[in-house]
């Protein structure tokens, strides 16, 4: 859905502006994944993995819990649609041209999965695993 911001002008997508980095999000999930899958096979393993795991999750809660739209271009949370009385007033002063089509961003996948998917999938697989070995 197309929207507008009443900062800077720009006509377009909003931009998911989440809490936290992707860049350590995927540091934890990785390092959660490597102690999973070495407390997979070393029993003393397990306790290390079990709280870099609930530290990836509640880091990744974390984010998505304090999520806020902002705008592509000067990060403000002014974004209102299109097609709304406000809007159109604007777009009808300033003489703004909506974009005909709109390119949104793709994210990496894998089968269709992004790759933090994949990486949350796994490592609460092996976490599971390796809580039901040892305390079994």
């Amino acid at each position: 859905m197309q929207k507008l911001c009443t900062q800077c002008f720009y006509i377009g997508v909003e931009e998911s502006n989440i809490y936290g980095d992707f860049t350590t999000e995927s540091i934890l999930w990785g390092t959660a994944f490597f102690f999973a899958l070495a407390g997979a096979f070393e029993t003393f393993l397990w306790f290390p993995a079990t709280i870099i795991f609930f530290i990836a999750l509640l880091y990744s809660i974390s984010g998505y819990t304090f999520k806020a739209c902002v705008c592509s271009k000067c990060h403000s949370n002014s974004m209102i649609p299109v097609d709304s009385d406000k809007a159109r007033q604007i777009i009808h002063e300033r003489g703004l041209v909506p974009p005909a089509y709109i390119v949104e961003k793709d994210e990496r996948t894998i089968l269709g999965m992004a790759f933090r998917t994949i990486f949350f999938i796994l490592t609460v697989v092996l976490v599971l695993f390796m809580l039901y070995d040892h305390f079994s």
